[in-house]
């Protein structure tokens, strides 16, 4: 069953808001207030900027937002379910101005708005479908899919590009890993506490291969490359290797995959 429609005009609204706050992070240049502790002999600490803040407010606004778009088309005993909606338009915000913030060269700066003009409002779209129709055209799971790991990859490349030190990167990773893929396992017929349990248990070996990737030279692009692979690995066997009735020709599949993408990525990324 085809959901309701969107309201085109609210969706350019929240979108323009999204990229104005975008925007601002270039402008931004307020003295930042570090605060720092050392635990097990590695300086653990928190930077408090203008910068951090509008993590918050572009996360905020996001899921404002998907909320806004979503408020007059689901019923009232249903809206508690659609806080899950929320997460993908906050995740993508929060990985896209990470992705931002890493980028001197006002023409490259200039590209990534212009891509995420496009990736923003196809965020909101998707998941208004996804909260709105009963069944969901199998292209639109299919996009959703690809949406997701291309956010995991801006994430991932702007998180290895930070060089943070294993105590500074490894909760953002976890953090933002189990909710991308909470995300990713949750449907309207599965129980949120499955789907938790599998996201964390993806952004738990994330963190690790994370750790082991800190040990080896490697560019911010393959970095987040390989990490964006292991994502889609572990989160597509996962699923196979506890379930009940184990697909092994499909988790041979994604073995074979995953070595043929590994040699592609030392090969032709830079």
């Amino acid at each position: 069953m085809i959901g309701s429609p969107l309201d085109r005009d609210r969706l350019g609204v929240v979108s323009a808001a999204l990229l104005l706050a975008l925007a601002v992070s270039r402008l931004l240049d307020v003295a930042a207030r570090r605060y720092e502790v050392t635990v097990f002999g590695s300086p653990l600490g928190l930077t408090l900027s203008a910068t951090t803040l509008l993590y918050l407010f572009v996360a905020g606004l996001a899921a404002t937002g998907m909320h806004s778009l979503l408020q007059y088309h689901t019923p009232k005993q249903e809206r508690r379910d659609t806080l899950v909606f929320w997460l993908l338009p906050a995740l993508t915000g929060i990985a896209l101005l990470a992705w931002l913030a890493g980028l001197d060269d006002l023409g490259v700066w200039t590209l990534a708005m212009l891509a995420a003009a496009i990736l923003i409002p196809v965020t909101f779209a998707l998941e208004f479908g996804a909260a709105t129709a009963t069944l969901q055209p199998s292209w639109q799971q299919w996009l959703r899919l690809v949406l997701i790991h291309l956010v995991a990859l801006i994430f991932f490349y702007a998180l290895y590009d930070a060089r943070l030190r294993l105590l500074g990167g490894a909760p953002l990773l976890l953090g933002f890993g189990t909710l991308l893929a909470f995300r990713l396992f949750w449907h309207q017929d599965t129980p949120a506490r499955h789907a938790l349990g599998h996201a964390f248990v993806v952004a738990t070996i994330q963190t690790q291969f994370y750790w082991m990737l800190n040990y080896i030279a490697l560019s911010s692009l393959r970095g987040g490359v390989l990490l964006m692979l292991s994502f889609y690995l572990v989160a597509g066997l996962l699923p196979q290797l506890l379930g009940e009735g184990r697909r092994l020709p499909l988790v041979r599949e994604y073995a074979l995959v995953g070595l043929l993408a590994v040699a592609l990525i030392l090969l032709l990324v830079p």
